[in-house]
């Protein structure tokens, strides 16, 4: 797959891939152990819009790191 993308390759065109590849679907869950913590890629705007505007669903701890540089403040809904 590291070949039929650029090497800047944003993470949502590696996932869109992925998801293509290998008949994934728009929800598929992907799990990188013991490089990474498990993750469930959402591709559908419909079902991404559900799981972060519609409800706000429990986040992983590590999106705090990545939240509060953006915004200045953590959202202490996650």
């Amino acid at each position: 797959m590291k070949a039929k993308l650029p090497a800047d390759a944003h993470i949502n065109l590696v996932h869109a891939t992925l998801a293509r590849d290998y008949d994934l679907g728009p929800i598929y869950y992907l799990d990188l152990w013991p490089s990474l913590d498990s993750q469930v890629i959402v591709l559908d705007p419909v079902l991404a819009a559900q799981t972060t505007q519609l409800k706000n669903l429990p986040k992983h701890p590590m999106v705090r790191c990545a939240q509060f540089p953006q915004v200045e403040t953590y959202n202490h809904s996650v």
